[in-house]
């Protein structure tokens, strides 16, 4: 049963474009905005009447070709869960009663995680007549357990899914047992367009505070323990005996995580020296002089299913050096456009990174390569053309 489903709501906007609603609270406070800006600058592109609900926390650029409403306001901080849950929902309701009225016809959500707001936030929409489309940014490694029902159940609500990759889908579709033909993959894009200012590495480290002569590698984003810091931190004494000017710059937030668990390791290992702790959030005007002061980006991930600081970095025409776990294997050819290491092994990490700073020349050629495959294979415009057409084929 649907509550006050309009005729309008199924059949676009009063200018007969397609109308869509990006449901998106994440935003500026972690990072998704170079990710919403870039999908809704594709999709404006071809004439989809979008618009962006999002937090607070996100800075609104000028001359977008979309609308973009903050509905969600004060749902992060140290409030109590309850008084940001209640702002979540006040949110969500003006968002839906704002995408009414302007006869918005799909319902675009992006999934990071699954809990009860996530489900109720859907089902609102669904309720409410809307078609439904979920982006799935973070897909888990799914147990056969109760948790799983739950997962399916807020899946099954939607009309159309999209992965960023195959890797993610057959995930999807192994572990859930959602529809093969229920899912579309469309890649996440790059990040080109969003660069603020492309800094000399000698202003970069200036701005940061960092020694020009270093040996700078940059560990960067979201701290989680799935992204294998550990593996890093191993490598580094094997790496400082062919390169003592190493040093290793860690920014971000840590999420579901404790940094003891790597202040031992450094201690164990005697390598606080060649650590660089930014243990925070880093703030978007700050992210450009992080990228361009690094020699090399290292992503020892143990388990992703897509990353954005990945592209992030090609995007900035910087060295990457990834595990050889699948959601990478996708993007980085190694020796092509990026560097590739056996996933949770610190030796070979080690090799591979000292090979990488011991041939300037071949290490910039990569992120050369590397800028022109993202550019290629994942800009906006052709993202935007290809979630498009998945809204026409849901309509029609």
């Amino acid at each position: 049963m649907r509550i006050g489903v309009d005729a309008h709501v199924l059949s676009g906007n009063k200018m007969g474009r397609l109308g869509v609603a990006m449901i998106e609270p994440v935003g500026g406070h972690g990072g998704m905005n170079y990710y919403d800006f870039g999908l809704c600058q594709g999709l404006a592109q071809f004439d989809v009447d979008v618009a962006l609900y999002t937090c607070d926390k996100t800075k609104v650029l000028p001359a977008l070709n979309f609308e973009v409403h903050t509905k969600f306001k004060g749902i992060y901080g140290q409030d109590p869960k309850w008084r940001r849950a209640v702002r979540f929902f006040a949110g969500l309701g003006k968002s839906l009663v704002h995408a009414r009225r302007n006869r918005k016809s799909i319902a675009h959500f992006h999934i990071f995680q699954i809990t009860i707001l996530e489900w109720l936030a859907v089902r609102l929409f669904k309720l409410a007549g809307f078609r439904i489309v979920i982006t799935v940014h973070d897909v888990e490694s799914f147990g056969y357990d109760e948790r799983v029902k739950r997962v399916r159940s807020l899946y099954t609500l939607a009309d159309r899914i999209i992965a960023h990759n195959q890797v993610s889908k057959t995930e999807l579709v192994e572990r859930l047992r959602i529809e093969n033909s229920a899912i579309s993959v469309i890649p996440h894009g790059h990040y080109v367009d969003t660069i603020m200012e492309r800094l000399s590495k000698e202003e970069a480290r200036k701005k940061l505070g960092l020694n020009k002569s270093d040996r700078l590698l940059l560990f960067f984003g979201q701290i989680k323990k799935v992204k294998g810091l550990e593996t890093l931190l191993r490598a580094l004494p094997q790496v400082q005996k062919v390169f003592p000017n190493v040093k290793l710059l860690i920014a971000g937030k840590l999420w579901n995580n404790d940094f003891r668990m790597y202040d031992s390791i450094i201690e164990e290992l005697g390598i606080a020296p060649l650590i660089i702790r930014h243990i925070r959030y880093i703030p978007v005007e700050a992210v450009d002089s992080y990228f361009s002061s690094a020699d090399l980006i290292v992503l020892p991930y143990k388990k992703i299913y897509q990353s954005g600081v990945l592209l992030q970095s090609m995007s900035y025409k910087r060295p990457v050096m990834v595990s050889n776990i699948e959601g990478m294997l996708e993007i980085v050819s190694d020796g092509e456009n990026g560097y590739v290491f056996e996933e949770g092994n610190p030796e070979s990490l080690a090799s591979r990174i000292i090979e990488a700073l011991s041939d300037d020349e071949f290490r910039a050629q990569t992120s050369e390569v590397g800028y022109h495959s993202v550019v290629k294979n994942h800009n906006w415009r052709r993202i935007g053309q290809l979630t498009t057409r998945l809204y026409q084929d849901l309509l029609h």
